[in-house]
């Protein structure tokens, strides 16, 4: 798989979280008045209005819209923790990959014990060729969730970036064995392709 498209994927992945709860009414007036909310909307409320900008494509708007949500929010809270995901999101898709990097350090540091913030910034630092770094985040990611193939998968296309091929394969082989156990075929053909790709 492409890392691009991982990063796609990856950032779909860790956005879908709970979704604020809306009346019908409000989600009719974000939905007909777009990105664009009234005066007077803040907190969770924002993302429903960032979600539809991000629809449009307009990531400046859902990023401006994340940012406003969290100022309502307590620093370190889930919640904004919860807005540093979405924002980081969008800024990977508007190809802002620094910034990107940039949300999940934060995120990170208010939930360190996030995998998934680690193994996402990780990717950031591979497109940003900073695979030293990568390295480290997808290490992170497997010293908090050891079990998880994607995270192997993740740091044998860091151990590839940096010539360790030897632990590469070392880590699609475990990566392999985790999906045989799972039944997971598609997760075993993945696997496969990207020995192919890497010639291990």
């Amino acid at each position: 798989m492409k890392l691009q498209k991982m990063i796609a994927l990856s950032a779909i992945t860790l956005t879908l979280v709970a979704a604020p709860m809306l009346t019908y009414q409000q989600s009719v007036q974000a939905e007909s008045t777009a990105a664009t909310p009234p005066a007077g909307v803040g907190g969770k409320l924002l993302f429903l209005y960032a979600d539809a900008a991000i629809n449009e494509g307009n990531y400046d708007q859902a990023i401006a819209l994340y940012t406003q949500a969290m100022t309502s929010f307590q620093p370190g809270s889930d919640d904004e923790s919860e807005a540093l995901g979405y924002r980081a999101a969008a800024f990977s898709n508007k190809k802002d990959y620094a910034k990107a990097a940039d949300d999940y350090t934060a995120l990170a540091k208010n939930q360190p014990k996030n995998a998934k913030a680690y193994r996402m910034r990780g990717l950031m630092y591979s497109v940003l060729e900073k695979y030293d770094l990568s390295l480290a985040d997808a290490t992170k990611s497997l010293e908090l969730d050891p079990k998880n193939p994607t995270y192997l998968i993740d740091r044998a296309f860091a151990y590839n970036y940096t010539n360790e091929r030897e632990k590469a394969k070392a880590d699609l082989n475990a990566a392999r064995e985790i999906f045989k156990e799972q039944g997971d075929k598609a997760g075993l053909k993945e696997v496969k392709e990207i020995m192919k790709s890497m010639r291990l």
